[in-house]
Parts: structure tokens; C-alpha cells; sequence
């Protein structure tokens, strides 16, 4: 079974060595190892490619092919995504830290006023 020409289309539109293939229940995306002759045999498709994403009968539509985008984005792009989490996750500490240092000044003003205040000692 073939994917529909528009599909293999978009697939080769993201990467030219992407593929979609049926394999007995499910679609599967793939990728070639390398750049294929003209006359590559499908047979050997398991060996030659490597696998991107499986996709049920019913689903290999749009979503399918914006789902390989994203992931191809999200692989190209990688570590600036990875840079972008570690200065969140960096603000966070530093907020988190920031917000410990008020609350422990705001106890230890407390406790100097409790001791600062005069002790008056009533004898009955």
C-alpha cells in the first residue's frame, strides 16, 4: 500500500529523505541512512531507513505531517530549547532564593524587636 501522493509530497518537502510506508497494521515514517539510488528495492526499507514516527491507518493525515515538523524543529533546535529552559529554571532559583532571604529577614526583624522590647516585671 502506498501513502497518498500529497503526503509523500509534504514528506519530502520537510526532508528529502523522508518516507512513509505501510508496514501490515500501521504507517510508519522513516528516513533514508542515506541518499537512495533511483531504483532501491521497498523490500529493503527495514535495513536502508531509520525510523521517525508511527502513525495508525486513520491518522496519517495533517496532523501527522505537522507532528514530523515539529519534531524536526524541535531536533535542529535542540539546544536552544535546552538553553532557554535552563534560564527559566535559572530565574526560578534565583526568584525562589530572593523570596527565602525576604521571609529570613523578615523573621529575624521580628525576633530582634521580641528582644529589643523593655521587660517589665510586676511584684505583687
Amino acid at each position: 500500500m502506498r501513502a497518498a501522493r500529497w503526503i509523500q509530497r509534504e514528506l519530502s518537502l520537510i526532508n528529502p529523505l523522508y518516507f512513509a510506508v505501510w508496514d501490515k497494521y500501521q504507517w510508519r515514517i522513516r528516513k533514508w541512512r542515506s541518499i537512495h539510488p533511483l531504483n532501491h528495492r521497498i523490500e529493503n526499507w527495514q535495513i536502508a531507513s531509520t525510523g521517525i514516527m508511527t502513525v495508525p491507518y486513520e491518522l496519517l493525515d495533517r496532523r501527522a505531517i505537522d507532528a514530523v515538523r515539529e519534531g524536526l524543529w524541535n531536533a535542529l533546535n535542540a539546544k536552544k530549547i535546552l538553553q532557554q529552559i535552563d534560564a527559566e529554571n535559572d530565574k526560578q532559583i534565583y526568584s525562589a532564593e530572593i523570596e527565602d532571604e525576604l521571609i529570613a529577614r523578615e523573621l529575624a526583624k521580628s525576633v530582634w524587636h521580641h528582644y529589643q522590647e523593655p521587660t517589665i516585671f510586676l511584684n505583687g
